[in-house]
């Protein structure tokens, strides 16, 4: 779909742009203020291959030179999308052609990692309730405004503080540990602790 009015060009490097896609929206606070145009592979650090994603955005909308951008899940099928937010500072402008740094991205998650450490509460709770809670654990990965309280309430009481383990357990793995790594530790220790 077209962006309205007249665009501006920026780039974005990422470290993981996988789903992206051309035509991706691109928001500011949950409202479409763009969309990408294209990806292109570039030298990264030491020779690697880096994404570069090249994305238009609203004229009127005055990025700030700091602004970061994470890519999110739009929903659980993988439809991915570009999220802008300002930066701390907020001083200065970014000008048409500027590219983002990869130390201001974010690839999206891992949920192979994450729901590979969920699976023995999946498996534990009403399978009408798994797709909501997925859901609710990914808004809440994502950085989303999604409490734990709201996640939590997807469950039944008998399942709550088993619930409320799996999701803190995951939640430390996930953020401490590579998510290859992290995927494979919730669910053998998971496991482990359901087994005892």
């Amino acid at each position: 779909v077209p962006v309205e009015g007249q665009t501006v060009m920026y780039k974005a490097l990422f470290t993981d742009a996988q789903g992206v896609t051309p035509g991706s929206d691109v928001t500011i606070a949950g409202v479409r203020v763009g969309r990408v145009d294209s990806i292109d592979i570039v030298d990264g650090d030491a020779g690697s291959a880096t994404p570069l994603v090249d994305f238009e955005v609203q004229r009127d909308q005055k990025l700030p030179a700091d602004t970061t951008v994470a890519i999110r899940y739009g929903d659980l099928l993988g439809v991915r999308y570009l999220d802008l937010a300002a930066g701390p500072s907020g001083e200065g402008t970014l000008v048409e052609g500027d590219t983002i740094p990869l130390h201001r991205t974010s690839p999206a998650l891992h949920l192979t990692s994450l729901f590979n450490g969920f699976k023995p509460l999946f498996d534990a709770i009403d399978p009408k309730q798994v797709n909501a809670l997925a859901t609710e654990v990914v808004a809440v990965f994502d950085g989303r405004k999604t409490s734990m309280d709201t996640l939590l309430r997807r469950v039944d009481a008998t399942k709550l503080w088993l619930t409320l383990f799996i999701a803190l357990y995951a939640a430390t793995l996930f953020l401490l540990l590579p998510p290859e790594l992290a995927g494979k530790t919730q669910t053998a220790a998971v496991i482990a602790l359901l087994v005892q």
